[in-house]
């Protein structure tokens, strides 16, 4: 007995003492991780760009920084580390690394405007890459001088889009779909329709891109040396294949290998070749740099980030949902020292009621005598323009992508996929004709079919009256420019869907000026308050989400409509308010 009790003593005082192990292991790293690093003078703002950049990183810097000490530091944190290295003394310049950045030309643009209000500190600015694409040389148009591997590629060979369409393969599996839209270029049920583009949907990409283009080739001739002529015969030949051509055409300075450009910035910043060239990270800088004093006074501005797909509930990053927001819009009514809001708006839309419940929130606050404006980002379409549209003005990138002003619905049929292929077969008791009426095993009849596009045409109707209501426009005015059509943002102020063209920062200011404000801060939405150990089983259970990490798969991404509407998460039948296709900006 005595020896039971003995190792039972011993179990535990074993347990104990790991516990307090692991617990000393987390506190040196955590207090490692928040230890302010020194920044040396003569040094180099490294701003490298590759995968995500989010308009606001929702998780907490202590536990990214942990676990990830390259993570992508978000949109904002990049520009606000270019506004303070600006007039640190210890930062001589930056070195722009390019690589494959997610992001729109929206979110570039306010980058790429950052990266020119630091070029007035007289300080350099040097790119290099060995693979530069059209949006990540539009960013770096604008440095001193821009660099290229001696065997690396300039790809700018313009703007184009390639949809997969499914319903030739839809019909060998013998899936039928049952497709409801309002709005003749609200093309997002077209690969399920179709074996083709519309002549509306190619009509609408056509001047989507070009425009896009145009804007984008306006912004290039406007820093760099190069004749307009010139630089057309580069694209549309796609000359940047071979790197002699981007030196002659104008578009890269120099031909260097990367160890010879390490060697330059050490000549750039007085530092002899013996000794390590001092690049800082965004993260580093950021933690390291001296921070400029917080406004202190009372009265703030909230600015409320909604990034991402629409969708009826859940707390997701990267989501949008009434219940994701409730405590922002909560907040902003309850405290009186929160003067107006700022909508900041990255969303190509989603459900159509959780749209709606949203608005109403947006209409709360201005009944409540608080002034709202909307930030438009690279996307603020079908429900992102609904949640955007009652607002006091609407500020939007001249490259923002928005409207979309459009519904549809979508009902699978798989009754000859299990009768005819899978030998599988369905009977039923009902009580009543609508019982089973919308059951994927059974086909859609006449009567229901009507009733489903009565229900998508009401909700079209609902967001044309919506719109005219906040646009102050009539229904047929706003019909007129809607029926699910995609418009760059300077085209939708031309129109009357926005306001303001302009950034986040111009956003803030008019929203100061209709509240009067002189002295006030920022409080910005959402907020993560999550415990240690909750962020490593939330980022636990991130990494295997396997749904959507096939979904999101480069190689079945083509596929994503279908693959969204099996989704036991999607409820598509529902009006779905969202734009009408991917577009991926490399």
């Amino acid at each position: 007995m005595k020896s039971f009790f003995k190792n039972v003593l011993a179990t535990i005082t074993g347990i104990i003492i790991f516990l307090l192990l692991i617990f000393f292991v987390f506190a040196i790293i955590a207090a490692s991780t928040n230890s302010t690093p020194i920044i040396s003078s003569k040094s180099t703002l490294h701003i490298k760009l590759n995968g995500p950049v989010k308009e606001k990183a929702e998780n907490p810097d202590q536990f990214e920084m942990i676990f990830d000490k390259n993570l992508n530091p978000d949109l904002g944190q990049i520009v606000n580390a270019i506004k303070l290295a600006k007039e640190d003394s210890k930062i001589k310049g930056i070195y722009l690394d390019p690589v494959l950045p997610e992001m729109g030309y929206a979110s570039a643009t306010i980058l790429r405007n950052a990266l020119k209000d630091f070029k007035s500190s007289g300080k350099y600015i040097y790119a290099y890459s060995e693979f530069y694409t059209p949006l990540t040389y539009y960013i770096s148009s604008v440095a001193d001088s821009i660099f290229l591997s001696p065997n690396g590629i300039v790809q700018m060979t313009g703007f184009a889009s390639s949809i997969p369409f499914l319903k030739e393969f839809s019909d060998n599996l013998g899936i039928k779909w049952n497709i409801f839209y309002a709005g003749q270029f609200k093309s997002a049920t077209e690969p399920l329709r179709y074996n083709k583009m519309s002549d509306q949907n190619r009509f609408q990409l056509h001047e989507f891109f070009n425009g896009l283009y145009k804007n984008t080739k306006d912004s290039i001739l406007s820093v760099r040396n190069i004749n307009s002529d010139s630089l057309e015969s580069f694209v549309n030949n796609f000359k940047g294949l071979f790197p002699q051509n981007a030196i002659k055409y104008g578009l890269v300075d120099s031909l260097i290998y990367q160890i010879d450009f390490t060697r330059l910035l050490k000549e750039k910043n007085g530092i002899s070749e013996k000794k390590k060239l001092k690049l800082v990270s965004v993260n580093k800088y950021r933690k390291g740099a001296k921070k400029p004093k917080i406004k202190t006074g009372k009265n703030k501005i909230a600015v409320i980030y909604m990034e991402g797909d629409i969708v009826d509930g859940g707390k997701k990053a990267g989501s949008i949902s009434p219940e994701k927001f409730a405590k922002a819009f909560d907040d902003v009514l309850r405290k009186d020292n929160i003067k107006g809001v700022v909508l900041r708006v990255n969303s190509p839309g989603g459900s159509g009621s959780a749209s709606d419940e949203i608005l109403r929130a947006v209409d709360r606050v201005k009944e409540a005598g608080k002034p709202v404006i909307v930030s438009m980002g690279d996307y603020a379409a079908s429900g992102g323009y609904y949640i955007s549209c009652h607002a006091d003005t609407i500020v939007a990138d001249a490259n923002s992508l928005t409207g979309s002003i459009g519904v549809f619905g979508i009902l699978p049929e798989f009754k000859e996929l299990m009768n005819d292929k899978l030998k599988i077969h369905f009977d039923s008791v009902k009580t009543h004709k609508m019982s089973l009426a919308f059951s994927p095993q059974y086909n859609l009849s006449d009567d229901a079919r009507k009733l489903m596009q009565s229900y998508i045409e009401n909700f079209y109707e609902q967001f044309l009256n919506t719109v005219a209501k906040g646009r102050h426009m009539t229904r047929d005015e706003v019909h007129k420019i809607a029926q699910g059509r995609i418009w760059l943002g300077a085209t939708a102020k031309d129109i009357g869907l926005v306001d303001v063209l302009g950034n986040l920062d111009k956003a803030i200011e008019l929203c100061a000026e209709k509240a009067n404000l002189e002295d006030y801060r920022l409080t910005k939405y959402p907020r993560v308050k999550t415990n240690f150990m909750q962020q490593i089983i939330m980022q636990l259970s991130e990494e295997t989400n396997v749904d959507s990490k096939i979904l999101n798969s480069k190689y079945i991404k083509g596929f994503k409509p279908l693959l969204e509407v099996i989704n036991d998460d999607a409820r598509i039948a529902e009006p779905q308010a969202k734009l009408p296709f991917e577009v991926e900006f490399r």
